[in-house]
């Protein structure tokens, strides 16, 4: 899993989940795009020198149908992956 789906399951709860999702999607659109992850990234102390290569592969790992953008599900599902991880699920 990458920096971003590690942050994103660190959120347990649906609120949560809504929450951090909403504050990713700065334009309000339901969709987190590549530029939106980048964004986002870049302002994450420790994480601001990570190259736009790296930021991309992040993308990636969490767009999970590869459509090239992100919407709540597959934030979702991310979660769901972290708690089955932890025995959670």
């Amino acid at each position: 899993m990458s920096i971003m789906s590690e942050a994103l399951s660190n959120h347990n709860t649906f609120y949560e989940l809504r929450q951090m999702f909403s504050a990713l999607d700065l334009d309000g659109d339901s969709k987190i795009t590549q530029s939106e992850v980048k964004n986002a990234i870049k302002l994450l102390e420790g994480y601001n020198h990570l190259s736009d290569e790296v930021i991309l592969q992040i993308f990636h790992d969490i767009d999970r149908d590869g459509n090239g953008i992100v919407d709540f599900d597959e934030v979702m599902a991310i979660n769901d992956i972290k708690k089955k991880e932890r025995g959670e699920l």
